[in-house]
């Protein structure tokens, strides 16, 4: 095995705590809305996806893909619609 390249021990897909799971389906619900027929979609990173989230302890990683060209602008925008 290469050093510093990630393997998964066994294939059991990992899955989020309920409410985190309704989080990150509201965030993507609302990405949808603003990024429309360019949203692509919503992934869960960091310690969600390697396994690792420890509520209360661990923030929450989710990435947006798009198939547009993003300004810093927009980007701005759109995050803070995801707080309102």
């Amino acid at each position: 095995m290469r050093r510093g390249r990630y393997r998964p021990r066994d294939d059991r897909r990992l899955t989020a705590p309920d409410d985190v799971s309704a989080f990150g389906h509201e965030i993507a619900a609302v990405l949808s809305l603003i990024l429309a027929d360019g949203f692509v979609g919503a992934y869960f990173v960091g310690s969600i996806a390697l396994g690792g989230y420890a509520r209360a302890e661990s923030d929450i990683d989710i990435v947006a893909v798009s198939d547009e060209r993003w300004t810093r602008r927009r980007g701005k925008r759109s995050s803070r619609r995801c707080w309102k």
